[in-house]
């Protein structure tokens, strides 16, 4: 069966009411396989075509549209997902709050697939509101996953150790006793490892990329031949004796950039997540070469 995903997001004080990034949101988990309630569709079916200028002419009902939201939400929802400033939108808040007091999960419209099936199986997810603060510190947490909006604050409560056990499903744990009699298990997946600058580096690719064209537009999915190609350039750039592109940024983060593109569309692409077609890479006699 599939599940339904309902769309909250900001409406009054945006041009033609953010009509088309609702529409956007949707067309993206429709394409995912997800049902999905969008009130901008709602609105046209009822009203016609309606802006913010034509509104109050056509009668627009603002009750009558929140109760339609909420009872949808109420009856159908298997997940809540928010547009980019939801926040402000009294709405939109409205939307969440219900979904919290049913339990229902609420994440980026960009991330339900990747974060809904942990916020469905997990044994303890608790939505946290923390005042004004945008800042959350956890603890231990091997990985980032988006999970619970609610307020301003964006937290997936779990447990570290438990997540990690899940998440990295490794095997092979070596169980170790310190001098002082602690257990601890030590696993395959060795982030302590992991080099600080060359990761800084990237993470700051990852920024300049975000501030070029949106936070997370590349895990909406491309052609993995559009990554491999772009790798191929910045490391061959960078092998002819070039260290910077004409951007002044590093052609090597450029390289470690697309590399964890690549290795991220791949997953998502075996897991369902993006279409089959994004792996682009040449096949002769319908086997992989």
């Amino acid at each position: 069966m599939k599940q339904s995903i309902y769309v909250a997001g900001p409406m009054r004080g945006y041009e033609a009411f953010n009509f088309p990034a609702f529409d956007e949101a949707t067309k993206w988990l429709r394409r995912l396989g997800y049902e999905v309630c969008n009130p901008a569709e709602h609105d046209r079916d009822v009203y016609g075509e309606i802006t913010p200028e034509n509104a109050e002419g056509k009668g627009f009902d603002l009750r009558a549209a929140l109760a339609f939201d909420l009872d949808w939400i109420a009856r159908n929802a298997d997940a809540v997902a928010v547009l980019d400033g939801w926040e402000e939108s009294n709405g939109a808040n409205a939307e969440v709050a219900l979904a919290h007091a049913l339990g229902i999960p609420v994440v980026p419209w960009y991330h339900i697939g990747y974060t809904l099936d942990i916020a469905q199986t997990t044994n303890r997810i608790e939505p946290t509101k923390l005042g004004q603060s945008r800042v959350l510190y956890v603890q231990e947490l091997p990985t980032p996953p988006q999970g619970v909006l609610y307020g301003d604050l964006r937290a997936l409560d779990l447990d570290a150790e438990q997540f990690a056990d899940r998440a990295l499903a490794t095997h092979g744990e070596i169980r170790t006793t310190s001098q002082t009699g602690g257990d601890k298990g030590v696993k395959p997946a060795r982030f302590d490892l992991l080099p600080t600058y060359p990761l800084e580096q990237i993470a700051e690719h990852f920024g300049r990329g975000a501030s070029k064209y949106a936070a997370h537009n590349w895990r909406r999915g491309y052609e993995l031949s559009k990554s491999y190609a772009a790798l191929q350039r910045h490391a061959w750039s960078w092998w002819a004796g070039n260290e910077v592109d004409a951007d002044g940024w590093p052609h090597l983060a450029a390289v470690g950039f697309h590399a964890l593109a690549l290795l991220q569309l791949l997953h998502d692409i075996e897991e369902g997540r993006l279409p089959a077609e994004f792996d682009d890479r040449y096949q002769r006699t319908g086997v992989r070469q």
